[in-house]
């Protein structure tokens, strides 16, 4: 009898995912920000221990938040919130998030999630990460 061979459905998500990844990056470039968040959507759906993924469905729902009336902006902001806080929970060492991060702590107000001692302390980190890389 011949087994059969079935690849591993890990290793298929891990690569439809970085389909989506790609596809959301194209159209983030072209300033599609509402499909490039539902591609990144999907990767991080697909892959969801990938840091990368949340952090540009992050970086798109900011750019919506920016055009967007004020309920779907308060809504769209803390979508971004939330993927960069759980991007950097994800890889606490990922500087790229880590800045986005603390920019979002220190331009959001209060009660959409921002806070300045939340931005320095994350800054305090930035600066110590980079010392100790050089």
């Amino acid at each position: 009898m011949t087994a059969l061979m079935i690849p591993q459905f890990g290793a298929y998500c891990g690569d439809l995912a970085e389909v989506e990844f790609a596809q959301g990056k194209r159209l983030y470039e072209q300033q599609d920000y509402t499909h490039a968040l539902a591609a990144f959507d999907r990767a991080a759906r697909d892959e969801p221990a990938d840091e990368r993924y949340l952090y540009w469905a992050g970086k798109s729902a900011g750019r919506l938040a920016e055009a967007a009336g004020p309920l779907a902006a308060f809504s769209l902001a803390r979508r971004t919130r939330l993927a960069f806080e759980r991007a950097y929970e994800l890889n606490p060492r990922n500087l790229e998030v880590m800045e986005a991060l603390a920019q979002f702590y220190a331009q959001a107000p209060g009660f959409m999630g921002g806070s300045e001692a939340k931005a320095q302390a994350l800054q305090e980190r930035i600066r110590t990460l980079k010392l100790s890389t050089h």
